[in-house]
C-alpha cells in the first residue's frame, strides 16, 4: 500500500480537530505498510491506554477484508478489533472512537465532567446577572467579573489535573479578556 498521502493524513488530523479535542491531543504515526508499519497509529497523550490502530489486513476486498482496526476503548469492551474492506470507513470509526475516548474518560475521571459544566456556569454567569436593561449596571460588571474569575481558577484547576490541555486553557482564557 505504501505511505498515505499527505491529503489524506489532513482528514484524520481535521476528524480530531473537529471534536472534543484537537490533533494536539494525540500522538498520530502514519506508518508505511510496506515495511510492515501500521497504516495509522492514533494514541491519547493523557491517557497511553486509550489508542486506535489502522493497519493492512487479509483478503483481497472480494470477500475477505482489507483492514484491521484495533482500539481502546471499543464499543463495548476495553479493547476490540474490527475488519473491514473499504479505506473510507476508518473516517467514521475514527470519529466514533473520539466520542468513545470522552466518554471513557468522563467515566473514569469524575473532575473530566467539570468541562460540560463549565458551559452551564458560563451560561448562568451571563444569564442570572444581567437585568431587563440595555446597559450592564456597574453592580452587574462586578458580578460578572467575579464569576468569570472563579470561572477562570476553575479551568486553571482542570489544567492542573490535565483534564484539559495548555492549549485548551490559552484558547479559554483568550476568550476571557476584558
Amino acid at each position: 500500500m505504501g505511505m498515505l498521502r499527505n491529503t489524506i493524513r489532513s482528514q484524520f488530523l481535521e476528524i480530531l480537530d473537529n471534536s472534543s479535542f484537537t490533533a494536539e491531543d494525540f500522538e498520530i504515526t502514519f506508518g508505511d505498510p510496506e515495511e510492515y508499519q501500521n497504516i495509522v497509529d492514533i494514541r491519547f497523550i493523557h491517557d497511553k491506554s486509550l489508542f486506535l490502530s489502522f493497519s493492512e489486513g487479509e483478503g483481497n476486498g472480494f470477500g475477505g477484508f482489507e483492514y484491521r482496526i484495533e482500539r481502546s476503548p471499543g464499543d463495548v469492551l476495553e479493547k476490540e478489533t474490527q475488519y473491514i474492506s473499504s479505506f473510507n470507513d476508518i473516517f467514521s470509526i475514527v470519529r466514533v472512537w473520539v466520542d468513545e475516548v470522552r466518554a471513557e474518560l468522563e467515566a473514569k475521571l469524575p473532575t473530566y465532567r467539570g468541562i460540560g459544566d463549565l458551559k452551564a456556569l458560563i451560561e448562568e454567569a451571563i444569564t442570572s446577572s444581567i437585568s431587563d436593561d440595555e446597559e450592564f449596571s456597574v453592580e452587574e460588571i462586578n458580578s460578572l467579573r467575579r464569576k468569570f474569575d472563579e470561572l477562570e481558577k476553575r479551568v486553571s484547576e482542570l489544567e492542573r489535573e490535565q483534564v484539559i490541555t495548555a492549549n485548551q486553557k490559552e484558547d479559554f482564557s483568550k476568550g476571557l479578556e476584558w
